[in-house]
């Protein structure tokens, strides 16, 4: 499919009105053919759609067309349909990955008490069982096409997400002087699935790079390794982690299976932000670390211009059919064409990938390798849009 080839329904409109209704995007109401909107097609886009009762793929994540990442807010417990739902008023922490079957990497800023435990959604949030999961002042939760942000009230801060390809984009923007200030991060967390880490380690690299990998047995997609490298905007004070009830202070290496993670502290001033970036890879650390570079490198800590970058692509590609009508028939167009580009990239930006069988296997130049949400009934929708 090539983005630069536009669509113009307006000129065949009755076509297009039943082209939409019954092979596209279905139930569609009838769309209205009118002058054209002011807004582009992003903005037509409400990733908050369809949250409440719904699946790990879906939520409102920072993402580009086709990325391997798609960063944002987890509040569930584990279990089936775990992942984020609206109408919960927390955010457990921020993960990578939201694919079938697939999970990676969770952050999360904790400025209260310190614990490794997530505390549960349906705990209190004071006393034992509370975790570092925080509330949220849900009158600030903002997210578009590649961007999410929102007040997480416990930790005191605000978390702002984007995202490249193969890369996630963090910054914390702390609301007052914290002396002991952590940015954790884990590696078991509640998912849809039942998932085990097999092997993990995180190491420290210097005061501003740790890497990693996290080798990960999921109940229904089988083994597939990880590898992480995160740079940090300003120098950590110290390096910790733990494994299961095993700490590591001021170390400079976690490894371990089962409950691994770690975390970094900081002292910040009032209105500092603390940025992350991290590069993923199911290759291995040289492609983890190829894919930051390449993908988030010519921003140097920019972080706008990664949001602004990702709108530009959501928008080029959401361009490709242009429809006028009522603004509510174009949200529920422009969100479900949104919807329907949920699967990921899962070769490096060198054109290598694991296959099943986790052998290297290595694409001829400018290819890519797909894959993530199920097939199932795409016939309907998805498989049309991408015959274009």
């Amino acid at each position: 499919m090539t983005y630069e080839r536009k669509y113009l329904f307006h000129a065949k409109k009755d076509q297009a009105v039943e082209y939409l209704q019954y092979y596209c995007i279905r139930p569609l109401i009838p769309i209205h053919f009118a002058a054209f909107a002011q807004k582009a097609p992003v903005d037509y886009v409400n990733v908050f759609t369809g949250t409440s009762n719904s699946r790990w793929m879906l939520g409102p994540y920072a993402g580009v067309p086709y990325g391997m990442v798609q960063l944002g807010p987890d509040n569930q417990e584990s279990g089936w349909m775990a992942g984020y739902d609206y109408s919960i008023m927390n955010v457990t922490g921020f993960s990578h990955i939201h694919a079938w079957t697939m999970a990676g990497l969770m952050v999360m800023p904790q400025t209260q008490d310190f614990t490794t435990e997530n505390g549960a959604s349906s705990k209190a949030y004071r006393g034992a069982g509370a975790g570092f999961h925080s509330r949220i002042l849900k009158e600030t939760e903002i997210a578009s096409p590649g961007y999410y942000s929102c007040e997480l009230y416990d930790a005191d801060c605000k978390a702002e997400l984007t995202a490249t390809t193969h890369c996630g984009f963090h910054k914390y923007t702390f609301n007052k002087d914290v002396e002991n200030a952590r940015i954790l991060l884990v590696l078991n967390f509640p998912y849809e699935y039942r998932f085990d880490i097999e092997d993990a380690v995180i190491e420290k690299v210097n005061g501003n790079t740790i890497e990693g990998y996290a080798l990960t047995r999921a109940e229904s997609s089988g083994v597939y390794k990880l590898h992480f490298v995160i740079e940090f905007n300003k120098p950590f004070s110290s390096f910790n982690g733990w494994e299961s009830n095993n700490f590591t202070l001021n170390g400079s290496k976690i490894s371990g299976k089962g409950d691994v993670g770690a975390y970094v502290n900081y002292s910040v001033k009032a209105g500092e932000s603390i940025m992350m970036k991290v590069g993923l890879s199911l290759v291995d650390m040289e492609g983890a670390d190829n894919n930051l570079k390449t993908e988030l490198e010519p921003f140097g800590w920019n972080f706008g211009e990664v949001v602004a970058a990702a709108r530009q692509s959501w928008n080029k590609l959401l361009s490709t059919i242009e429809v006028t009508g009522s603004e509510e028939n174009m949200q529920k167009f422009y969100t479900n064409f949104y919807r329907s580009f949920a699967k990921q990239t899962w070769s490096d930006v060198d054109g290598r990938y694991a296959d099943p069988l986790n052998k290297i296997q290595q694409l001829p130049s400018g290819g890519a390798m797909y894959g993530g949400d199920a097939f199932w009934n795409t016939f309907w929708n998805f498989n049309t849009i991408l015959s274009w």
